[in-house]
């Protein structure tokens, strides 16, 4: 028996037996229909390619937790990015629940620590006041929400790792070691502590414009199954939500694939969204005169709807 295979045991045997536990250590509700409850952990590529998404990114973290909250949700969010090297799937955020002003922590999270801004490609506006709505990304903006220049240089590696990256936080989350969790290769070593509650529906929602790099997986192959068995024999069944190349299954190819994408990479995502009854949008489409990044805000209450 593989030393995967008893630790899978015993993480599936630990939430088993965890008494029913949300991650505050108190009982959580999710039997007998009271207080519907989400996690949702989103995964950001940082890799340099990415910046014209962030906005996007930050305001669908809002429209998300506009969402969960009309709704009446007990909801836990987090981020982190896909460069497992610096940060081995620990969140940027923590566990925000409604009563820490997540929109607020989520929007600090992407522009200050998991883009990596072009300093030469970002425009100025000078009379944009902080506190003032955001319409638009400048320099004036990320100065006022995380401190003058301190969103520079948060660019990740440019190997995305998206699933490697998922698996390292739920499985922390649910109780196990970085040690037990990864697979030996991993650089980082620094103290991790995952999102996900015992009973609870999680979500993970990845960004990215070029697909799937882990560790685990031959260069080549597309299909994702184990990951998927990594998450299953946990005790773990995510939701994957993707937004992601403009995939053809069909002709295996990338339409506006400005991110140097493959098709093997992406359909790793899409196959895994498939697989959980998740959901896949492209990060960029041809709108008839050419290409152009989408507006994929509508993906908010798509997985507002998976909360039970």
């Amino acid at each position: 028996m593989t030393t995967r295979t008893l630790f899978a045991m015993a993480l599936a045997m630990a939430l088993a037996c965890a008494g029913g536990k949300d991650d505050t250590g108190e009982p959580d509700d999710t039997s007998g229909g009271g207080t519907p409850q989400l996690d949702v952990l989103f995964v950001l590529d940082n890799s340099s390619s990415m910046s014209d998404s962030s906005q996007g990114v930050a305001e669908l973290a809002r429209d998300l937790i506009a969402a969960l909250d009309a709704d009446g949700v007990d909801y836990r969010v987090g981020l982190t990015t896909s460069d497992v090297e610096v940060l081995g799937g620990q969140l940027l955020t923590g566990a925000l629940s409604p009563e820490q002003l997540p929109a607020l922590a989520m929007t600090e999270a992407v522009y200050c620590e998991a883009t990596c801004w072009n300093v030469n490609s970002l425009p100025s506006v000078p009379s944009y006041t902080c506190g003032d709505p955001i319409t638009q990304v400048s320099v004036e903006v990320l100065d006022c929400v995380c401190g003058v220049e301190a969103w520079e240089g948060r660019c990740g590696s440019g190997n995305e790792e998206m699933l490697e990256a998922a698996w390292l936080d739920a499985c922390t989350g649910a109780g196990g070691t970085l040690a037990d969790c990864s697979d030996g290769t991993l650089g980082f070593n620094g103290a991790t502590s995952g999102l996900g509650r015992t009973g609870v529906p999680l979500v993970v929602f990845m960004i990215t414009d070029e697909g799937d790099y882990s560790r685990r997986l031959n260069q080549g192959e597309d299909d994702p199954s184990l990951y998927l068995s990594l998450f299953s024999d946990a005790g773990v069944e995510p939701i994957f939500v993707v937004v992601g190349p403009d995939y053809d299954r069909d002709n295996n190819s990338l339409a506006c694939n400005s991110g140097g994408g493959t098709p093997w990479g992406i359909s790793r995502l899409l196959t895994a969204a498939d697989t959980t009854g998740g959901a896949y949008a492209p990060i960029e489409a041809d709108d008839g005169s050419g290409c152009a990044n989408q507006d994929f805000s509508s993906l908010a209450q798509t997985i507002a709807g998976y909360a039970e």
